[in-house]
């Protein structure tokens, strides 16, 4: 995983929603709470989803 972190925001490619990283597993799971209120859990190319934000 490229160093993602709980309480880490990121950025979602395809339409830019913010969001914020909840937990991060040791077998590459994220969970994202996002901006619109909904959550996501990803561990497939996550990299290619979402992005670090400063």
């Amino acid at each position: 995983m490229l160093g993602y972190q709980k309480g880490q925001q990121v950025r979602w490619h395809e339409n830019g929603e913010m969001g914020i990283i909840l937990w991060v597993t040791n077998q590459g799971s994220i969970g994202v709470k996002w901006s619109s209120g909904e959550y996501g859990e990803y561990n497939y190319k996550v990299e290619e989803l979402l992005m670090l934000t400063d």
